[in-house]
């Protein structure tokens, strides 16, 4: 545990010199606004601590702004040093910082064999913890962050999850309820049209065979005038008729190998199975695109209940991330948007009071168990003498080393009081009591 003893502070903005040691319990620093109290309790320990830069990087939360507006009239540098002490090794760790406008130096003084940098620093320090204040300024989803949850790719997750649940569920929308069909079997159009051919093939054969025969009926017809016309004339063309006759008779046994041809047949039923066929399909093409779209229902819900099941997790695991910070009260959570609440409310004013919002985050705070357990507290004079009492038992029962702000020329309290002057070129700010 490493608790903050001193402060000193040399040419820094308008101090040309400030010096406040710390009680390990309870310190009031006393003086009107603008007397300088915030640089004595919290910016002072910051500017030594962090440093000043117009940008954080590498980890560490500085005095944002232009280094030369915090150098004082009395150098052209301004200076810093804090006394830490490590109960846990029992030793004293001195922080010193120079800052000038193009630069910083950074020193420590502290026993052999412990290693100290501005990283070591930064893994002390927090100031969003040290100052309830502070935090509170912070946005609700900031305050999330400072606490060290940073849900945002569970979040984000969750958020594409319900945006494609979405979008699943316009489609399932879209697909409609389909009335059902009675499922048929499609009849072979095709095969039917091929039979037809085939009888008309067929047909066409017959009356060929038909046309041959008649043929030869037609011309036995010819040759027997012929041959009355040859008879008449027998005595002049018996070798005519002789010729007549024998033609006859092989076109006689011609006719009779030619082959007989077969009843014609009637398309009429098969025409008629094409007609109804044609109603048939109609109603299976309808069945085919109920049963197409049922399958992408189907499809789509099981996305959709995919989904579901994906949001579940994701939200476990964000949970999970959440318990794992075992935060100090039952009621507290962090909503859809990683904003952080108590019982629904965020930790600002006016949704709790300024008493309760000290307890609150001075709570989180030892929650966290830093190493450095000091806290500098705010607003005191806006708490009635009940709230005093309770804010003050619930720090001190917390282990924390309390620097307590109080605006006023003095206060009956107990503990190390220090009244702060107004700042004044050449003469000690500070005047303890």
């Amino acid at each position: 545990m490493i608790k903050l003893k001193e402060l000193n502070l040399e040419n820094f903005g308008e101090f040309s010199q400030l010096s406040v040691s710390f009680d390990d319990n309870v310190t009031y620093l006393v003086g009107p606004n603008g007397s300088g109290k915030s640089t004595a309790g919290i910016i002072g320990l910051q500017f030594v601590m962090q440093g000043i830069a117009e940008k954080s990087s590498g980890g560490n939360i500085p005095i944002i702004g232009e280094r030369f507006r915090f150098i004082g009239e009395n150098g052209k540098d301004a200076k810093g040093s804090i006394v830490l002490h490590d109960s846990k090794m029992d030793c004293d760790i001195i922080v010193r910082r120079t800052i000038t406008p193009s630069g910083n130096e950074l020193s420590f003084e502290a026993p052999t064999g412990i290693h100290l940098d501005q990283k070591w620093l930064n893994d002390l320090f927090d100031i969003f913890m040290i100052s309830p204040k502070y935090f509170e300024s912070l946005s609700s989803k900031e305050q999330t962050l400072a606490l060290g949850i940073d849900l945002s790719e569970h979040d984000k997750k969750i958020k594409e999850l319900k945006e494609n649940k979405t979008l699943l569920g316009r489609e399932l929308k879209a697909l409609g309820s389909p009335v059902s069909v009675k499922k048929v079997e499609k009849v072979d159009v095709t095969s039917l049209w091929e039979e037809i051919r085939q009888i008309k093939t067929f047909n066409d054969e017959q009356e060929k065979k038909q046309k041959a025969i008649n043929s030869v009926k037609d011309q036995i017809l010819s040759k027997r005038e012929k041959k009355k016309e040859l008879e008449e004339q027998i005595a002049l063309l018996q070798q005519k008729l002789t010729m007549a006759d024998q033609e006859e008779k092989s076109l006689i046994e011609q006719g009779r190998s030619l082959p007989k041809p077969e009843p014609v047949k009637d398309t009429d039923a098969i025409e008629q199975k094409i007609d109804n066929a044609n109603g048939i399909n109609e109603q299976a093409v309808m069945y085919e695109e109920y049963v197409k779209t049922t399958e992408k229902i189907k499809a789509k819900q099981k996305e959709i209940d995919d989904n579901l099941n994906a949001q579940s997790e994701a939200e476990q695991k964000r949970l999970e991330v959440i318990k794992e910070m075992k935060l100090p009260f039952a009621n507290m959570t962090i909503d859809d948007e990683g904003k952080l609440l108590l019982e629904g409310r965020p930790i600002k004013s006016p949704y709790f009071s300024t008493g309760q919002l000290i307890r609150i985050i001075t709570s989180l705070m030892v929650n966290r168990n830093p190493e450095f357990r000091y806290v500098y507290v705010q607003d005191w004079n806006l708490l009635d003498a009940d709230n005093q009492k309770k804010t003050l038992e619930t720090l001190q029962h917390a282990g924390l080393q309390v620097c307590i702000e109080y605006v006023g020329d003095n206060i009956n309290a107990e503990g190390n009081v220090i009244i702060i002057k107004e700042a004044s070129e050449g003469s000690e700010d500070v005047e303890p009591i």
